[in-house]
């Protein structure tokens, strides 16, 4: 897309929003700017204190787990098969217990979270360095510096376990969210900039011809 095509581009996009009322876009833009400096101030909170990070993760996977223990367990009453009912109630039961444990246990569970993941890591590694030197043709390179740090992070996890256990799962969180507040704030000042410039984009339009 050349300058022209660019600059046309802004100027129907700037149409649009005044048509869809630019103060209703202004304001999304304030209030996506606004979560995403909460987003970022959460994520950073939850690096430095990467330890109830952790544990909050864990009773968030535990509250999951007994939410799908009630939709299994609801699913068992509407099978029309007693093998898929049954199938259901077994599933309801151990996501039950699973939960339960991640309840009473949040240390240990992280520390089997933390396993899973390292494991994860290591064979994610692996496969995108195989993949990069057998598969790819552009961008080897990036590939295979990605599968080097994937499984490079995975080794010092695991080598690190059950230790790593206590800050994993906080600081994966936290970059996240941190990625998360980023995204929204650059996407809130970039429409935010949009809508106030949106005068001088109109004035500066070139004729139709």
């Amino acid at each position: 897309m050349d300058i022209a095509s660019r600059h046309n581009f802004t100027y129907s996009l700037v149409d649009d929003l005044n048509s869809k009322d630019l103060d209703t876009v202004h304001r999304a833009s304030k209030l996506s700017m606004f979560s995403g400096v909460l987003l970022i101030l959460a994520g950073a909170f939850a690096c430095i204190y990467f330890f109830y990070s952790t544990i909050v993760v864990t009773y968030y996977i535990g509250a999951l787990l007994l939410i799908g223990c009630f939709f299994f367990g609801a699913s068992a009453f509407f099978a029309r098969k007693w093998t898929t009912a049954l199938f259901d109630v077994l599933v309801a039961a151990l996501y039950l217990v699973a939960s339960i444990v991640t309840f009473r246990q949040p240390l240990q569970a992280a520390g089997v979270l933390t396993l899973v993941l390292s494991i994860m890591y290591i064979f994610q590694g692996i496969m995108r360095i195989f993949a990069s030197i057998a598969i790819a043709r552009v961008s080897r390179g990036w590939m295979f510096l990605n599968g080097l740090v994937t499984l490079l992070v995975g080794i010092m996890v695991f080598s690190q376990w059950p230790a790593s256990a206590l800050w994993l799962l906080g600081i994966l969180i936290g970059i996240d969210m941190l990625f998360g507040g980023l995204t929204l704030l650059l996407g809130g000042l970039e429409i935010f900039r949009l809508t106030k410039s949106s005068d001088t984009f109109t004035r500066g339009r070139p004729a139709a011809v």
